[in-house]
């Protein structure tokens, strides 16, 4: 009796995803292409994907593994026009919104490197404000 292989990935590109063996994971820290993520509202789905991050990361101490969190890398697919979501999120809680913001912007950093984390948070918000004017 031999044992089957499992099936090798198909690229779909109608779907614009590649579909295995891990399809429909939750956890996977892999970053889809946001029109399989999202339907309807921009700002509706920011909130829902930042609340669920918000809940299941609250007691987590590695910023690493907040950032893996399949709604912080859906957040992420989402793109930059995500960003003033982000930056109001994080004025008001203050949260690890650095990463995210670092790749939204293009890899930029306005937060000098020996930066506190709070140091870091208030010059992007500072950099928010001047990208985006008031948050």
């Amino acid at each position: 009796m031999s044992a089957e292989a499992a099936p090798a990935p198909v690229y779909d590109p109608s779907a614009g995803v590649t579909h295995s063996p891990f399809a429909g994971a939750t956890h996977s820290p892999i970053v889809t292409r946001p029109s399989r993520i999202v339907r309807g509202n921009l700002e509706s789905n920011f909130r829902d994907l930042a609340v669920r991050w918000h809940k299941e990361t609250k007691y987590w101490s590695s910023a690493t593994k907040m950032a893996m969190h399949p709604s912080y890398q859906r957040i992420i697919a989402l793109g930059e026009k995500v960003i003033p979501y982000i930056l109001n999120d994080l004025r008001l809680t203050r949260g690890h919104w650095l990463w995210a913001l670092y790749i939204l912007s293009g890899f930029q950093d306005p937060s000098p490197d020996d930066a506190t984390f709070d140091e870091a948070v208030d010059a992007w918000l500072k950099w928010g404000t001047e990208q985006y004017g008031a948050l």
